[in-house]
């Protein structure tokens, strides 16, 4: 039997007739005492109905596949590197064969000589992952470390036009851009290795709560576009400069606004992209869970990074970190484990927006994009 006979078998209720049902059931009570609030930029609150209907989409809006086929995301774990580079190493590879795909250096002082990078990176096969960096102040070029690394790549026998991964550097992070070496690690990086990034919009600086979601992606996106501004006007292609970009999340503990967050930035970035003639491709977004929702209890603390992983899959990250509930090799592997149990028990990576068609995760999406858009464009 197909779907459509299957749905002709029931007779269609319209909004008001749902309506009409609920307030039978509360007994007299109006449904808007139901409705929640987000914070809205101009200090009122943005009111969102838990009840949503087919009526409230006239326009079925289309899925934000973009380009992907499926909803395959990375597995990143962050390997926090002081001076001993071995036991980095050694963590890398337990994380590796632990699943990670995409681990994350996070570097306490500043990048690495080429000498500790061999030892860092030990037999571990580049061919097969993406590979991150990050120093702790990110608002320094790269671009010496980059040539670095490529030199390494090659000296090794291997293709630096196809390492993946990419380096968390924001020129913006302290308010000043450096416009000279964004330019400069961005043309460095398109001619010799395109598919690692090297723009990275800390969009985790913004984030509050849940409640402040709107604020949180005005000023991410703000931050995107002033990338794309002030780069377009050193003579930067904007498929370029949108190649080399990444966005980098957290991932609060309200499950739909959650899922909402990330689907209505595609929308918005893909407005800013438009609005500068380039193909509306969506952003990667680098989606990882913070210590800020933590309470007291580890048990507490492992069901909710579980939630805050589906949000962020389900919202369509392109790669997701957990942050450990506890710090011990224990900790890491059950923070991997969750994110393999999303792929091989629940198949969460099948289905390319697996929400859309939802009335009120659509609704609430929309809702959110419609209130950062119109602030915006002011």
């Amino acid at each position: 039997m197909s779907s459509n006979t299957l749905f002709s078998e029931f007779t269609p209720a319209t909004k008001s007739e749902w309506l009409a049902k609920i307030g039978r059931d509360l007994k007299g009570r109006s449904v808007e005492e139901l409705n929640w609030q987000l914070s809205n930029l101009d200090g009122s609150p943005l009111s969102i109905s838990p009840f949503a209907h087919a009526e409230d989409l006239p326009i079925a809006p289309e899925p934000l596949a973009g380009n992907r086929i499926t909803n395959t995301w990375a597995i990143g774990e962050n390997i926090i590197v002081s001076n001993d580079m071995k036991a980095a190493n050694a963590l890398t590879l337990a994380g590796l064969m632990g699943g990670v795909n995409a681990p994350c250096f996070v570097f306490d002082n500043n990048f690495p000589s080429e000498t500790a990078l061999n030892t860092l990176l030990a037999d571990i096969e580049l061919d097969y992952i993406s590979i991150f960096f990050k120093e702790k102040t990110e608002n320094r070029s790269p671009l010496a470390f980059l040539k670095t690394l490529t030199s390494k790549v090659e000296k090794d026998g291997k293709n630096a036009f196809l390492l993946r991964g990419g380096i968390f550097y924001d020129p913006f992070a302290d308010g000043r851009f450096d416009v000279v070496a964004a330019t400069e690690t961005v043309r460095f990086a398109a001619e010799n290795c395109p598919n690692f990034s090297v723009l990275s919009v800390n969009a985790e600086r913004f984030f509050t709560d849940s409640e402040h979601v709107v604020e949180e992606l005005l000023q991410a996106l703000t931050a995107g576009e002033m990338y794309l501004n002030k780069l377009t006007n050193k003579d930067l292609d904007t498929k370029m400069i949108n190649a080399a970009m990444t966005f980098r999340f957290q991932i609060g503990v309200s499950y739909f606004v959650e899922i909402a967050k990330l689907r209505a930035f595609k929308i918005l970035w893909g407005n800013v992209l438009s609005a500068y003639d380039c193909e509306p491709t969506p952003p990667v977004i680098f989606a990882s869970t913070t210590d800020k929702t933590f309470v007291a209890d580890a048990h507490t603390n492992k069901i909710r990074s579980t939630t805050q992983a589906m949000s962020a899959v389900i919202g369509g990250a392109t790669q997701l970190t957990l942050q450990p509930t506890e710090d011990s090799n224990f900790g890491r592997r059950i923070a991997r484990n969750v994110q393999h149990l999303m792929t091989m028990e629940s198949y969460l990576d099948k289905v390319v927006d697996p929400s859309a068609g939802s009335y009120y995760i659509e609704t609430l999406t929309n809702k959110i994009a419609e209130a950062v858009w119109e602030r915006f464009q002011k």
